[in-house]
């Protein structure tokens, strides 16, 4: 019978370490995806909000116009400045006059549709806004 020589048991921690270090990589590799569709995901909410503001700018254009000119603005901005460049902003406007015990008022039914990009492209993102003003 042999007797367990110090030279047999050479190698005997290598199969735990190296266990080890294959779950600690798989598991750094698991966290780097979910990182990185982090930030992924981060950029996209960014495009939603820069889209929201794009189609709130064109709310408040056409409440400029309707202050200044008591009449219903529809038309299309195309903001070339700052983080709304590249943002088509489509207004609209439906302007009638409601009697509200004998005062006639105007109410003004607004609309902004904001879209970057064509739809289904990669970096498309749009919004939608409304609002109501009554003077």
């Amino acid at each position: 019978m042999l007797a367990d020589s110090p030279g047999r048991q050479r190698g005997v921690g290598l199969l735990p370490a190296l266990f080890v270090m294959v779950v600690g990589a798989v598991i750094g590799a698991a966290l780097l995806q979910l990182v990185a569709g982090g930030s992924q995901v981060s950029g996209l909410q960014i495009s939603e909000l820069r889209a929201r503001a794009a189609a709130a700018a064109g709310l408040e254009w056409a409440r400029y116009r309707i202050d200044r000119s008591n009449a219903c603005a529809a038309g299309t901005l195309n903001p070339a400045a700052g983080s709304l460049t590249g943002f088509v902003v489509t207004v609209g406007c439906v302007q009638t006059v409601h009697d509200d015990g004998g005062t006639p008022r105007t109410v003004y039914a607004l609309s902004a549709f904001a879209q970057y990009a064509q739809f289904g492209a990669a970096d498309y993102v749009s919004a939608r806004e409304a609002r109501t003003l009554v003077r």
